[in-house]
């Protein structure tokens, strides 16, 4: 874990590809992606459940350390249509009141507008907590945006030609981009523009590149 200082607000950045906002006891996450396992099983291709168990083991984690007020999702916390997992997730967010959680839509969230009718869970297209805006893609905000979408990642070269992909949390001037929290959803590769911050994840560790 380290610590990012960004408009005076102090954000824990964790090897579990989250979040902590200090100050106002948030939680915030991206692109979970549940549920993709078993559209991919739907279309004949044998992926395991046990990839988002993993999720919501260290989402459960993240909850018992941190005790946030609010755990925020940036979207995509749901891969297209309704299936199993989904009643899995709704026991889950309501096992866990009164904890309150928020989702930020995003373009995979696609269920039926009632799916989403859970006491503790609020919905919405952004959310504005000065001194920042939340939405799922990277928008041009009142206020610095903070976003999912992308699934940022760069690449790292070492001694002998040696590369590697790694997802990362980058802040640029204007905005900052989370990485994807879901273990079964793909990175994109970034570049590092001119007075950005890039922090990699890397063997269990949080670790400053730029």
């Amino acid at each position: 874990m380290i610590q990012h200082l960004l408009k005076d607000q102090h954000l824990l950045l964790t090897a579990e590809k989250a979040m902590f906002w200090k100050e106002q006891s948030v939680l915030i996450l991206a692109d979970l992606h549940l549920g993709k396992a078993a559209h991919f099983r739907k279309s004949g291709i044998p992926i395991s459940e046990w990839v988002h168990a993993k999720d919501f083991l260290r989402l459960e984690q993240l909850i018992q350390y941190f005790s946030p007020k609010t755990v925020l999702f940036l979207g995509d916390l749901f891969h297209s249509e309704l299936n199993a997992g989904w009643g899995i997730f709704q026991q889950y967010i309501r096992s866990k009141s009164p904890l309150q959680f928020h989702l930020i839509m995003g373009n995979h969230d696609m269920l039926p507008p009632d799916a989403y009718i859970i006491d503790n869970l609020l919905i919405s297209n952004d959310l504005t907590i000065y001194p920042f805006s939340f939405t799922h893609i990277p928008e041009n905000t009142p206020f610095y945006n903070i976003s999912g979408h992308l699934h940022p990642a760069i690449r790292m070269k070492g001694k002998g030609h040696q590369a590697m992909k790694l997802p990362c949390f980058y802040f640029g001037k204007e905005q900052a981009i989370m990485p994807a929290f879901g273990n079964f959803t793909g990175t994109a590769s970034i570049k590092a523009l001119k007075d950005s911050e890039i922090y990699v994840i890397a063997d269990d560790e949080v670790i400053k590149v730029y």
